[in-house]
């Protein structure tokens, strides 16, 4: 049986941004009862073109990490693709593989035809009513230990652009809704409508924070 990929296990786990904004609601209700004003309209409007300039600060800083890594991923498998063709051409004469054009696959083609490659050997060597030699059950265990290396490598690449997307979406709308708010602040000062929007906007900036803070914890877990 295969060995369970190590990146199975791992996946981002990211704080839910219901619970903050339920915390911060609570704040603003109790606030709101005691009838303390806390905001005045030039507060909301620099709260929410500092906030603007943070989220896209953030968005930028988060890019660049997420290309950086994504980059240093591709490198990798990139040597793990060619160590594995020059591995396999040295090896292949040893597990009777004389006919098979290895150097002609696609990267993106190695696992799938690796795996069908190393089904096959299994089942040949089932057939026989003689043991194999142990260079030949060794170089196909090795075949399928470097298989699953070079699978491993590429589901974390994939990780690095699938676990982005989250938070590149929270610092997005957080953006969208300081920027749409910044010619309406005198409107909804002092109103239960500035107030929802100032929770909701703060929550968002918290939730992007710590999203950001989670992939680039996550991406670094990818060695």
């Amino acid at each position: 049986m295969r060995k369970k990929i190590d990146y199975e296990t791992t996946k981002p786990g990211y704080l839910s941004f219901w619970s903050i904004l339920f915390v911060l609601s609570v704040v603003g209700i109790i606030i709101m009862l005691r009838k303390f004003v806390c905001f005045h309209g030039d507060m909301l409007f620099w709260f929410f073109a500092s906030t603007s300039q943070s989220m896209a600060a953030m968005f930028a800083v988060g890019g660049v990490f997420a290309v950086f890594r994504f980059q240093a991923q591709e490198a990798k498998l990139r040597n793990l693709y060619d160590v594995y063709k020059k591995w396999f051409e040295d090896i292949r004469m040893s597990i009777e593989l004389s006919g098979y054009d290895h150097l002609y696959w696609k990267d993106n083609q190695i696992v799938s035809k690796g795996r069908e490659l190393v089904k096959e050997r299994r089942e040949f060597i089932m057939s026989r009513s003689i043991e194999k030699s142990s260079l030949f059950v060794k170089g196909v265990d090795e075949l399928e230990e470097r298989l699953d290396e070079i699978e491993n490598n590429e589901k974390k690449k994939d990780a690095v652009l699938k676990s982005v997307k989250h938070p590149m979406l929270v610092i997005l709308i957080t953006f969208m809704i300081s920027i749409g708010s910044l010619p309406f602040t005198s409107y909804i000062s002092k109103s239960f409508l500035g107030l929802s929007i100032l929770i909701l906007t703060m929550a968002l900036i918290t939730y992007s924070i710590w999203c950001v803070f989670t992939f680039i914890r996550f991406s670094l877990s990818l060695k």
